[in-house]
């Protein structure tokens, strides 16, 4: 892990230093593993697991003693600093310290009540820094991802596919979406998954047209589409993935739609390419469905990274200019949602390579209609 911080570390100091940055705050947990290997999270807008501040030449772990054990033992390329009552104090006396003239934030994380007190401390500690608000710089970073990161996210796909396994069984009449969305978080779990990615969505028959539904006392009945989205963390990478399952015989029209979105999903994963645009992806998809007749029931964008976070850059959507590279792993996720009938969506995820891309997924739970 240290190497691979050290060349991440690298990058980052090279990119705020053009813009001018003596250092950088870091506060976001993921980016904080990231850059660190220091995996702790403590939730909520006041996160207080820990800062890194991280200058040209010198680093630092900003944490209370609830982690200077697991802050030594995780993170050996940073000076680990314990805060006795206020991190903010504590980072502004390094800041001070150092020198710091310029010092970049994640502003769209770092609360303003955070934010008040840091303004605050550095004023008291005497050190006229001024804090400078950034946005997806170690972000940016992540959306590329190196090859021990790619195996990671492999061996993730390949343990949520087999809990899924498990559980289409017991897709059953009068089994309920909550009965459905345990089996699917115990089975993460037993799978060695450290929690799940997000809570799972099951979604049956009417409730389908919910794109973000919440698992009810609905029970499943013939006819019905049921879609679930779920995946787990392992290894501190997340995993994500949507089949469409049908309950008996379902309607034509569902039929349809299903063949739609099984369509537009390929035609979408055959057009990843490095260079291609997110808005570019999205617009294959988005343009197919539209031309059966569903385009104002594709409600969302077709997709997003995927990696420490179950939702990171890039975006797959209409309105995203960034350019694919290889490494970048990312969804493929159309789906058509009918107020009172149903809904269907069928998401994979996809490793963009130097030629194209390959699914991560296995070609299993789809119906060949």
């Amino acid at each position: 892990m240290d190497e691979f911080c050290f060349s991440r570390l690298t990058n980052l100091i090279t990119r705020f230093s053009t813009r001018s940055l003596d250092a950088f705050l870091v506060s976001i947990p993921e980016n904080r593993y990231y850059l660190s290997g220091f995996y702790a999270e403590d939730g909520g807008p006041q996160e207080t697991a820990g800062y890194l501040v991280i200058g040209t030449d010198k680093r630092y772990l900003v944490t209370d003693g609830r982690y200077e054990i697991q802050a030594s033992n995780e993170a050996p390329l940073y000076e680990i600093v314990v805060y006795q009552e206020d991190m903010a104090a504590s980072v502004a006396d390094i800041l001070k310290e150092i020198g710091c003239e310029k010092v970049g934030f994640e502003a769209q994380y770092l609360s303003f009540s955070t934010y008040s007190r840091l303004s605050d401390a550095l004023k008291k500690a005497g050190c006229r820094c001024e804090l400078v608000a950034t946005e997806d710089f170690v972000e940016n970073l992540r959306m590329v991802k190196d090859p021990t990161e790619i195996a990671i996210v492999e061996e993730a796909v390949l343990k949520t596919e087999e809990v899924l396994a498990k559980v289409v069984p017991e897709l059953k009449e009068n089994v309920t979406e909550k009965d459905i969305a345990y089996l699917l978080e115990s089975g993460l779990k037993k799978s060695g998954a450290e929690k799940v990615a997000f809570d799972p969505i099951v979604a049956s028959g009417p409730n389908g047209a919910l794109p973000h539904a919440i698992p009810g006392k609905r029970a499943l009945a013939p006819g019905d589409a049921v879609v679930i989205d779920f995946g787990g963390r392992f290894n501190h990478y997340c995993s994500d993935m949507t089949r469409t399952f049908f309950i008996g015989q379902v309607s034509e029209e569902m039929k349809k739609i299903y063949g739609t979105v099984r369509k537009a999903q390929r035609l979408a994963i055959e057009s990843v390419k490095p260079g291609k645009m997110g808005k570019e992806i999205d617009k294959v998809a988005r343009d197919f469905i539209a031309s059966q007749g569903f385009g104002e029931y594709f409600v969302h964008g077709l997709g997003h990274g995927v990696g420490l976070a179950v939702h990171e850059k890039p975006g797959i959507n209409k309105r995203t200019k960034t350019t694919l590279q290889p490494g970048m792993i990312i969804t493929i996720e159309p789906g058509i949602y009918v107020k009172n009938l149903g809904g269907v969506r069928l998401e994979d995820m996809v490793l963009v390579t130097d030629d194209g891309c390959r699914v991560l997924n296995r070609d299993d739970f789809y119906y060949d209609i």
